[in-house]
């Protein structure tokens, strides 16, 4: 695990649902690499949607429409991170909602398919804290980590390398070597559970 390198990210949106027109408005990420954060190699960019975002989105990211009529186009933007994670293993909070939605964005705009290796920080917490709330900021509080602006996306990418770094340090890594020995840790503990519930 320590070897490996790592790509925490996070999206801001302008709503859940890709399908229905929502759209990815900034990305923010950082890199892990020996269970440390790279802060010099931070990466953020905010791109211009299409439509109009609502005034909720506006309020929640304080990306107002000023901001990102000058922001760059969408496929200028994604293609700068897609350049920036290459060859690393993505992480976000909760993995499955960001890569999904990216996903569905990409295809969308004819790129070619997202395939990566990726792991999601909500689980691999709900795996430890099994009684627990495990978003964010339940996780900020217990790990007693410095809180910075929520809705940033890079700022919450940097909460999320912090927790994730946190996570890792849970585990045997004598036993868990690898992120596939993770996540076959993960899965095999999800089934005993399903057979309890």
């Amino acid at each position: 695990l320590s070897s490996c390198t790592f790509t925490i990210f996070d999206l801001e949106t302008t709503g859940f649902f890709p399908n229905m027109g929502d759209e990815i408005i900034s990305i923010g990420a950082i890199k892990v690499k020996n269970f440390e954060i790279l802060y010099d190699e931070a990466f953020y960019t905010i791109m211009k949607p299409i439509n109009k975002i609502p005034k909720t989105v506006e309020e929640l990211t304080g990306l107002s429409g000023e901001i990102l009529t000058k922001a760059e186009s969408f496929p200028v933007g994604i293609s700068k991170f897609l350049d920036y994670c290459k060859g690393s293993i993505l992480v976000a909070h909760p993995a499955t909602f960001d890569i999904e939605f990216m996903k569905t964005v990409l295809n969308q705009w004819n790129f070619p398919d997202f395939s990566v290796d990726f792991l999601d920080s909500h689980l691999i917490a709900n795996d430890l804290f099994t009684e627990e709330r495990n978003y964010l900021d339940n996780l900020i509080e217990r790990f007693n980590i410095s809180e910075r602006e929520r809705h940033h996306a890079l700022n919450d990418a940097v909460m999320t390398a912090n927790v994730f770094i946190k996570l890792l340090q849970h585990y045997d890594h004598s036993v868990i070597r690898n992120p596939k020995q993770l996540l076959d840790k993960i899965e095999e503990n999800d089934t005993v559970n399903e057979g309890y519930s």
